[in-house]
């Protein structure tokens, strides 16, 4: 059994490769709210959860609830992370509200969280606390990882948004640990020379090792 959540999307408009599911670029799409907004975990850690996507470029329900299927096989027990309605329907959890955490059916351990997709265009992530609500339930469900490394959005109806990306600003943590303004477009710092980079190449010291 994997200690690790796995998190399950509706489609891919970017492709079909599997390994590129809910994948965190480009900027603002559904991957990177997931991994920064929601999540609040460093790339680095984000790539190493498992990540599905019911369908190709298309939805269809017959499609997504084959997957599904195969998911709970593949990942019996464990936790399942279904974003948005239409990927909880193909669960067999259509009914259940967002927010909601319970126990898997399929599994004598295991359970379901049922969270917002993470689309911008989700007007459930602008209640206020809808990140936080949904860490919550990541932190109890998977209390090793650090959710919320990042800090959050600034609360306010004036937060400011990046002239870069469009996306709301975070409250991200220096090394000193002092909160200051970051966008998620930031690249990481490399683990080992501190020169931010995007992906897994250090354009210092090569792939990561």
């Amino acid at each position: 059994m994997s200690d690790l959540p796995v998190f399950v999307g509706e489609s891919n408009p970017y492709g079909q490769d599997p390994r590129y599911a809910l994948f965190p670029l480009p900027i603002g799409s559904a991957g990177h709210r997931l991994q920064g907004l929601v999540c609040g975990v460093r790339r680095s850690t984000y790539v190493g959860f498992p990540r599905y996507d019911l369908c190709g470029a298309k939805w269809s329900i017959v499609e997504a609830r084959a997957t599904a299927f195969e998911i709970m096989v593949r990942h019996n027990p464990g936790v399942i992370v279904l974003l948005g309605r239409k990927v909880a329907s193909a669960f067999g959890a259509g009914a259940v509200p967002s927010f909601t955490r319970f126990p898997r059916l399929d599994s004598r351990i295991g359970e379901y969280i049922v969270l917002p997709h993470p689309s911008g265009l989700c007007r459930e992530w602008h209640k206020p606390g809808a990140f936080e609500q949904a860490r919550a339930l990541l932190r109890e469900a998977a209390p090793h990882i650090r959710w919320g490394e990042l800090g959050g959005p600034i609360r306010g109806s004036a937060a400011p948004t990046c002239g870069r990306c469009g996306a709301q600003i975070i409250a991200d943590v220096s090394t000193n640990g002092a909160p200051v303004n970051a966008c998620l477009c930031v690249p990481d710092p490399c683990e080992n020379c501190g020169t931010p980079h995007m992906g897994n190449v250090c354009p210092e010291c090569g792939p990561a090792r």
